[in-house]
């Protein structure tokens, strides 16, 4: 089942960390984690009005979910995903197809069009022998 999937089946706007780390299937320490590894995260989790916990909000989750995925399949160390979402690649598209952030500077863009088609290249390649 993917991410958006179970989202959809949530009518709740925002998350607890048990709740997010639910989602991704990971501990709610590696949340934890994350969020404090990845500091560009921190102007879009909320804090509950008695400041005694985080509320994420679906962007944030997806955000995560890109995290997840940039240290699972691409290999990065959490500096690499730090600055990754330093200069604004964080706003790409997912592994699910799913625009977390509509705008993407045309920098951006093409480095990541550039990226993809490198990646392309090189599974041709391997293909080829």
């Amino acid at each position: 089942m993917t991410l958006q999937s179970k989202l959809d089946k949530e009518t709740k706007h925002f998350f607890r960390r048990g709740e997010v780390a639910k989602l991704l299937e990971v501990p709610k320490s590696t949340i934890q984690h994350w969020e404090r590894s990845v500091k560009t995260l921190d102007r879009k989790i909320k804090r509950s009005k008695d400041g005694g916990y985080r509320l994420y909000s679906r962007e944030v989750i997806f955000l995560f979910a890109k995290i997840q995925n940039l240290l699972k399949e691409k290999r990065y160390s959490l500096e690499e995903v730090e600055k990754y979402f330093q200069k604004g690649f964080a706003n790409d598209t997912d592994q699910e197809g799913i625009c977390l952030e509509p705008s993407l500077s045309k920098q951006a863009k093409s480095i990541a069009l550039i990226e993809e088609a490198i990646e392309k290249l090189e599974q041709l390649q391997i293909r080829l022998g």
